[in-house]
């Protein structure tokens, strides 16, 4: 008897151990309206909102016509995203499950935006399914002043660290959302894809930040901060989604130019070719004398 009651404890701590917090599916928010988006606006600053078994912040600025930062959800399947009023679209047309997912804006402006994602107690969290947002890759692609279309060298990453209950760094995840550091071979996530946050340990949060090669002079970035989740503390896959090929809009190359083109321009040699930036656009010149 001494036997099977120690078995079965044995089965218990282990089923206790490997036991998961439950999935945010984000399906648990109501958003009301179909190609529509929730944020929670209550007040002006941080708010907090939970979806499974997970808290996640939303910061509401009244600044201007106001915007969201942070994660807001959304179920729209639309992917005509090409500026700030159409922010919350995914690159996969939708969710990766059921109908909603969020949209992570990362707010750097004011201290007080969390950009995390807490539980209640200390657990290990699987991962999460990420997808790029319509807006940022529109402008990777095509350009949108301030920001430039992307080239050789060019990155937008997602990086996600995690904290003890002390307050304490487990460990830090990084995760390229367009990729053109290796030359022939630029990449992008298009469709969900798999990020596994289990090497950060037991965590009691997450906190989201974002970095990207084309930023301004005060160390902010030009791209649109902005990137989609879905199945926060999910199951991971058999097998990840590949990465999708990036690349920029072909019809933005020059082939032959005037001076007076030039004058409002910004030009630069990069690897020895010559590097207009324009209208917050990057074109590549190449075989041109210039007048």
């Amino acid at each position: 008897m001494s036997k099977i009651f120690t078995s079965v404890l044995a089965v218990l701590i282990a089923m206790q151990a490997h036991a998961q917090v439950a999935t945010a599916t984000f399906e648990d928010i109501t958003v009301n309206g179909e190609e529509s988006f929730w944020g929670d606006k209550t007040k002006d600053g941080q708010n907090t909102w939970t979806s499974g078994g997970y808290t996640f912040g939303t910061f509401y600025s009244g600044f201007g016509e106001g915007y969201y930062s942070n994660f807001v959800v959304s179920n729209n399947k639309l992917t005509d995203g090409t500026g700030y009023t159409k922010p919350y679209q995914s690159t996969a047309s939708g969710a990766k499950s059921g109908n909603n997912y969020a949209v992570f804006y990362y707010e750097l402006y004011y201290p007080a935006a969390s950009n995390e994602v807490s539980l209640q107690e200390e657990a290990t969290v699987s991962g999460f399914w990420v997808c790029n947002n319509t807006y940022a890759m529109y402008t990777v692609t095509n350009g949108n002043a301030p920001a430039r279309i992307f080239g050789q060298g060019d990155y937008l990453k997602l990086t996600m660290t995690g904290f003890n209950a002390k307050g304490e760094i487990t460990g830090s995840v990084d995760q390229m959302l367009v990729d053109c550091t290796e030359a022939g071979n630029w990449v992008c996530v298009k469709d969900w894809r798999w990020v596994d946050l289990t090497s950060l340990g037991k965590v009691k949060s997450v906190k989201f930040s974002m970095s990207c090669t084309d930023n301004n002079t005060a160390n902010w970035m030009n791209t649109p901060a902005y990137f989609c989740m879905d199945d926060f503390g999910g199951t991971a896959p058999e097998k990840n989604t590949e990465y999708a090929t990036f690349a920029p809009n072909s019809s933005t190359g020059i082939n032959s130019v005037e001076a007076d083109e030039f004058a409002p321009a910004v030009k630069k040699f990069e690897n020895g070719k010559i590097v207009v930036y324009k209208n917050g656009k990057k074109y590549n010149v190449s075989g041109v004398e210039i007048k």
